[in-house]
């Protein structure tokens, strides 16, 4: 395997779209799971890995939600 720097991996992953990122479609800095739009639950469907950028409050506001 070649040996990637983290610049071209970054550069490779998105021409590729294998990494993209996505609006949570809210307003507000506590994301609401419940409340995110199919386009983005749909973008999630099979990825072995979402990263959630913010403030780190969304984890105490869902820490109960239920995930299909």
């Amino acid at each position: 395997m070649a040996q990637w720097n983290l610049l071209d991996l970054m550069q490779h992953v998105c021409r590729t779209a294998k990494l993209f990122v996505a609006g949570n479609g809210q307003g507000s800095p506590c994301l609401d799971l419940r409340r995110v739009p199919d386009t983005l639950a749909d973008a999630t469907v099979g990825a072995d890995l979402v990263i959630l950028e913010g403030m780190g409050r969304s984890i105490i506001t869902n820490f109960p939600t239920k995930f299909k």
